[in-house]
Parts: structure tokens; sequence; C-alpha cells
């Protein structure tokens, strides 16, 4: 399991060599501020949840056979989207974490399992308290 480092006020996460989980961290956390609280951000990444998008920055998404179809034509190529996540398969409760191009950022992405997540936000929202 990963564990979350708050460096100088800033969320980081460690096993994340890109900060896609650090940043997807940061932008829940932003979003807290716009009434998107603890509960209702768990509701959205439980198995089956919405998700969140920030437009233009961020989108994080359950990847089930539905969103893979979508994916398949909207973003990724069929050969960079991984039938499996560790011993999870696509559609059990495995999460994609995706950060557009922007300022001097380049497009990145990386799966998670629910739980993990589900856990890092817990954290993530208990140190901002």
């Amino acid at each position: 399991m990963r564990q979350i480092i708050e460096n100088d006020r800033i969320i980081q996460v460690s096993d994340d060599p890109e900060n896609i989980i650090s940043e997807f961290l940061g932008y829940a956390l932003s979003l807290k501020a716009f009434n998107l609280f603890f509960d209702e951000m768990l509701e959205n990444f439980k198995t089956g949840g919405k998700g969140i998008a920030v437009p233009d920055l961020f989108s994080a998404w359950e990847c089930n056979e539905e969103s893979r179809s979508e994916m398949e034509v909207t973003i990724w190529p069929l050969h960079f989207i991984p039938r499996t996540v560790g011993e999870k398969s696509i559609g059990e409760d495995v999460w994609i974490l995706y950060r557009y191009n922007f300022g001097t950022r380049l497009e990145a992405s990386t799966m998670i399992h629910g739980k993990e997540l589900r856990n890092l936000i817990k954290i993530a929202f208990e140190i901002r308290s």
C-alpha cells in the first residue's frame, strides 16, 4: 500500500513517480472547498461510483467494460488499456486517474485499486481536517 507524506502542506504519495495520485488528492481536497465533502467523495469512488472530473485538468473514473469501450475510442488506443491491475481485473473496483496535458505537465495516467484509492482519500481528508 502507498503512503501519504505531507511536505510543506503539499500531499505527496509514495510509489507515485509521475505524481498522478498526489495531484488527484490535491484536486480532491480542493473540491472540499467547493462543498464536495468526504462522504460525497467516498460515494463518488465506491464500486459503481461516478468518480470526479476537473475540466481540462484531471479525471478519475472506474475502469469497467463500459468505460473501457469509451476509452478505446476517445482516450487510449486499445493496447494501452490493461485488462488487469495487479490481481484485479477490469470491472473489479479498479480506477483510472488521468491528468490532462496542461502548462508544463504532460498527459499521464495510472490505475489503482478502489480500496487503496478510498483509503488514500480518507487519510488526505484527515490530514487536512
